[in-house]
């Protein structure tokens, strides 16, 4: 019989599926967001385009679209295209504004490294050098080798940890962005060329939605992955397919995204649809996809869960993947009966704990949250101070939840609704407490 700890290390890889490994294929669940063909919309406008072409690809965290990412390149590989996939999450620090001159070096980079073992005129150490001098970079305080792994992982340590060098980057940018520009676009189509002709180049550049720093544009303090895509003409790199996976809000922000970037679509992965839309009722097909997903990965999970914990487990996270994970691991390690295999409801109470959002809520947002769990709609008030900022933080935190079955429409995380609520209640009290009070 399987043991506790092998059921644990079955769920530990939290990892994105590698779509093109056959052993990791089979964890893979179909349709798992119901009948949405994200993938297949996106692989078909690459597939009709020619020449060039940026694609948004949309999402909350938690939603797997890093997964899905792989898919695609899988299925992308599949139609003869050349596929590229960088985590720009590793290559930059997403508790600081994305800077356009940084992300361009960032994805270049990341892409060198995986060009230079395919293309064989010159080494990735060569290209990397050239394409510093190029754009006049030339970083003397970190001493780079002229062995591209060493240096690449001495940049990309720098650019994650130091943000002197950033601003360097960005000091060198602003002082000729044109020409900089020219040079990164540039250098990508002399790369392009040497594939082979007429075969399509994809560049998946994942991780954006990490990104939640605030740029200061004029008086105006917006996220700075949408004043990133401010830059259109920079983004969209010359003979390459682009595909950008960035946070759904920065698109709801500004919907004619795709339009100032040449695209047809923009692609939003839902996450899975376990309730029915507008409600707290558990969609049962819904719960069918994440208990498949379940047995994908442990079989025997019965032996250690009742069905029921397993619903209240989906319910309780949200139809959030990776809380869903979370939340049986930690069931797995609060049960501290040894002799019982069965896990105990008081250790999927602990667990449930572990992915509780904070109840240390700012009054002002209170009255917000429940009237946003009454309509299901976002409830944006500016005389209030409830903007896309504070709109964003909530998701961030999970306090807030969006799902996409039907319209957009969001929901509090389902462990603090009702306490929400009651602290709405509590607040009125106190207020009308203090006016009575002032009135004698």
């Amino acid at each position: 019989m399987a043991t506790a700890k092998e059921f644990f290390n079955a769920l530990d890889n939290v990892k994105p599926i590698d779509y093109s490994d056959a052993t990791q294929r089979a964890w893979y669940v179909e349709n798992l967001r119901g009948d949405d063909n994200a993938i297949g919309r996106l692989a078909r406008e690459i597939g009709f385009r020619e020449g060039q072409g940026v694609y948004l690809f949309t999402g909350q965290i938690g939603s797997g679209k890093s997964t899905e990412l792989l898919r695609l390149k899988s299925q992308l590989e599949t139609d003869g295209c050349s596929v590229f996939y960088s985590d720009l999450g590793q290559w930059l620090n997403p508790e600081l504004p994305i800077e356009l001159g940084s992300f361009l070096l960032a994805v270049v980079c990341a892409w060198i490294e995986q060009t230079g073992s395919i293309l064989g005129t010159r080494t990735p150490a060569e290209r990397f050098a050239d394409f510093l001098t190029r754009t006049h970079l030339t970083f003397d305080s970190l001493k780079l080798t002229a062995k591209l792994p060493v240096a690449s992982a001495t940049l990309q340590m720098a650019m994650t940890q130091d943000a002197s060098i950033v601003q360097q980057i960005e000091h060198t940018f602003q002082a000729n962005k044109a020409n900089f520009v020219k040079q990164v676009h540039e250098f990508v189509a002399n790369l392009v060329d040497e594939f082979p002709k007429g075969r399509k180049v994809v560049l998946l550049i994942d991780s954006l939605e990490k990104f939640h720093a605030e740029k200061k544009l004029g008086d105006v303090s917006i996220n700075s992955v949408l004043a990133l895509f401010q830059n259109t003409q920079a983004l969209k790199l010359p003979l390459v397919h682009v595909v950008y996976s960035i946070s759904y809000l920065v698109y709801e922000q500004n919907r004619q995204l795709p339009a100032q970037l040449g695209n047809a679509i923009a692609v939003n992965l839902p996450s899975v649809h376990v309730f029915t839309q507008h409600t707290t009722d558990l969609d049962n097909d819904g719960v069918d996809r994440m208990r498949t997903l379940l047995a994908k990965r442990f079989p025997d999970w019965d032996a250690f869960f009742t069905d029921h914990q397993i619903r209240l487990a989906i319910k309780n996270s949200g139809g959030d993947l990776r809380d869903f994970i979370r939340v049986l691991q930690a069931a797995i390690i609060s049960h501290s009966n040894p002799k019982q295999v069965r896990i105990s409801d008081a250790a999927m109470t602990a667990a449930f704990n572990q992915i509780c959002p904070s109840l240390a809520i700012d009054s002002q947002h209170v009255a917000w949250m429940v009237r946003l769990q009454a309509s299901h709609k976002a409830e944006l008030d500016g005389e209030l101070g409830i903007d896309f900022k504070v709109l964003n933080r909530y998701l961030s935190t999970k306090h807030v939840l969006a799902y996409l079955n039907g319209t957009t429409w969001y929901a509090l995380h389902p462990l603090i609704a009702q306490e929400v609520a009651a602290m709405r209640d509590r607040i009125a009290a106190r207020n009308a407490e203090s006016s009575a009070a002032k009135a004698t």
